[in-house]
Parts: structure tokens; sequence; C-alpha cells
């Protein structure tokens, strides 16, 4: 599985491969970390700034240890588009739940200028070669490694330190939510009924559940619109047995 299986991709990314190598730096292959990318975002990139995603993306991941989120925003070396330096925001955890929404949210708030964005999920088995994961691969939860980059023009030291603080802020969000998910469903359930009691009615906008319930660290990540959550448990609600 990779990006689309075209002539023009195929040297594009062999191109990349090449040049990785060439520096004689451990990457991880362009086919596996572009593979959610289409080529026409690509194309965009000089190779070089593509290798230099590459070699990026192979040392967070064998940096990463393996339980919290790592972070990391660098001006990496090569790393270019239409002759602008880029910054590349980096992440590394665990594949979890609400992760790459909560931060492009949180990203594009006010950068509207996304230059290129990738998600691969990928299987990281000790030393071997990262691979991407698809159902069925045999893969243990445990090796499925999210790793987010999200290329953006050159920020400035307080720019970035601003962005990396937000970000940071938002993967503890993350955590919490998927740490506190049981608590979460019964403050959801509570709201619901809450709701169904009032004769709310259902074509009032609300607003995310995450700024309803500030105060709750599970609540504070959910990304869903207020009435998803609310529909989704009381379907639950009606199922649940006796």
């Amino acid at each position: 599985m990779g990006v689309r299986n075209t002539r023009k991709s195929e040297t594009l990314l062999a191109e990349t491969a090449a040049i990785a190598s060439k520096a004689k730096k451990p990457h991880i292959n362009p086919d596996v970390l572009f593979s959610s990318v289409s080529m026409d975002d690509l194309d965009l990139f000089p190779p070089k700034s593509l290798a230099a995603a590459a070699i990026l993306a192979e040392s967070e991941v064998r940096a990463w240890n393996g339980k919290t989120s790592r972070l990391s925003l660098v001006n990496a070396d090569g790393a270019t588009r239409d002759d602008r330096d880029v910054s590349i925001l980096a992440i590394t955890t665990l594949n979890k739940p609400f992760l790459y929404d909560s931060v492009m949210g949180e990203v594009t708030s006010d950068i509207r200028d996304i230059l290129m964005a990738l998600h691969p999920i990928l299987v990281v088995d000790g030393k071997k070669p990262a691979t991407l994961f698809s159902h069925g691969d045999g893969s243990d939860a445990s090796q499925r490694v999210s790793h987010i980059q999200i290329h953006l023009p050159r920020l400035s030291e307080a720019a970035a330190e601003d962005l990396t603080a937000r970000v940071r802020h938002v993967l503890d969000q993350v955590q919490a939510a998927v740490g506190d998910w049981k608590s979460m469903l019964a403050m959801i359930d509570h709201s619901a009924a809450d709701l169904v009691a009032l004769d709310v009615d259902k074509k009032t906008e609300l607003r995310p559940a995450r700024r309803l319930w500030p105060s709750s660290p599970g609540c504070a990540t959910t990304i869903l619109p207020f009435w998803a959550c609310v529909s989704m448990s009381m379907k639950a609600r009606e199922n649940r047995p006796n």
C-alpha cells in the first residue's frame, strides 16, 4: 500500500529514497511515509525536501520512548517548498482516537498555510524497518505508531515556541480522553438525560462538547459535535440489557 502507483510518483519517490540513502542517514521508506499524500501535493516539494522528511521521520520514531507522545518542531536541513524554508511539526505516539483531528484543529486555528500534512500509522517492530499498518497484518496494538508531520512556512522562534506549547497541551488532553473515556461517557449520559428532560430542540446549534465541559479532561478533546455524542449515548442506552 502506498502513494498512487504511477510512473511519476514512482520516479519521485525513488529519487527521494536515493537522496536519503546518499546522505547515509537512516530513513523511513518514502512510499510508506507518504502513503496518504496525493501526488499533486508531493509534486510541489523537491525530492531533497521529501528526503529530509523521511530522515526526520526515522529519527523521531527511533527517539520516541514508546510511551509518552514525542513532539518536535524542527527546521530540517533541506526542507523547502517553492524556494521557501519549511518548519516541520513532528509528533510520534501510539495510535489513538482523536489524535490527528485534534492536532490539526489546533494548528489551523491560527496557521492557514499548511504546506503538507501526513499521518501514516506505522508498525514498528524492534529494529526492523517501519512498515505501513493494515488491518489483518497481525501487528500488536503496542507496535502501531502514529507519526504526524505538518509542514509549515518557516516559523519565528516565538511562533514555534507558542505552537509547541499549544500542541503539547492538546496531546495531553487526547491522552486524558483516551484514559478517561468511562468518565467521559458517564458525563455524556448525564447530559443526554438532562437534554431529553428539557426537550431541547435538536436543531439548535450547540458548541462542541469540549467547550461545553472545559473542566473535564476526558471531554476536553471530544471532537464530535455535541448532538452526535448525545445520540450515541442514547442509542447505547437503548441497547443496554436491563
